[in-house]
């Protein structure tokens, strides 16, 4: 009876093991496919809220009453192009290495949309025209990590 059993075990196992290690080589590929789906999702999240910052300090011109509001919400804007800017290098040298200077290219676009020509001067006034560069730039962005994600 044992040799019946050993000479089952003998010829079944291999293709046991096989199932076995291929069923982890698929989780672990499944798996990371979830984390970068969930990365990616943490980073249109802070896009989004880092668009309606910067159109709202866009869209309003610096009076003395909301002075110390457009201070304190150009400071989160430039927090959030840093952070955006870590995350996205991150993002790119975890998942997409050979694409790592398109994001860093996006970035400097993001940065310059959102806080170039008279942002945090004395002088700035509301500037309307710069709402579409900065969802066009955003939504480029968006674009190439949905690209990623599917």
């Amino acid at each position: 009876m044992w040799d019946k059993i050993g000479g089952f075990l003998h010829h079944v196992s291999p293709a046991l093991l096989a199932l076995v290690g291929g069923s982890l080589i698929v989780q672990r590929y499944f798996v990371r496919k979830a984390n970068e789906a969930n990365f990616i999702d943490a980073i249109i999240k802070d896009l989004e809220a880092l668009k309606t910052d910067a159109i709202s300090y866009w869209s309003k011109d610096p009076t003395p009453a909301e002075k110390s509001g457009l201070e304190s919400l150009a400071q989160k804007i430039v927090g959030a192009v840093k952070a955006l800017n870590a995350d996205l290098r991150a993002y790119s040298k975890r998942y997409c290495p050979k694409r790592e200077s398109e994001f860093a290219q996006l970035i400097v676009e993001l940065s310059d949309a959102c806080t170039g020509g008279h942002f945090q001067t004395v002088k700035r006034k509301a500037d309307s025209g710069r709402v579409l560069p900065i969802t066009n730039c955003i939504c480029r962005i968006k674009l190439e990590l949905r690209k990623r994600k599917l």
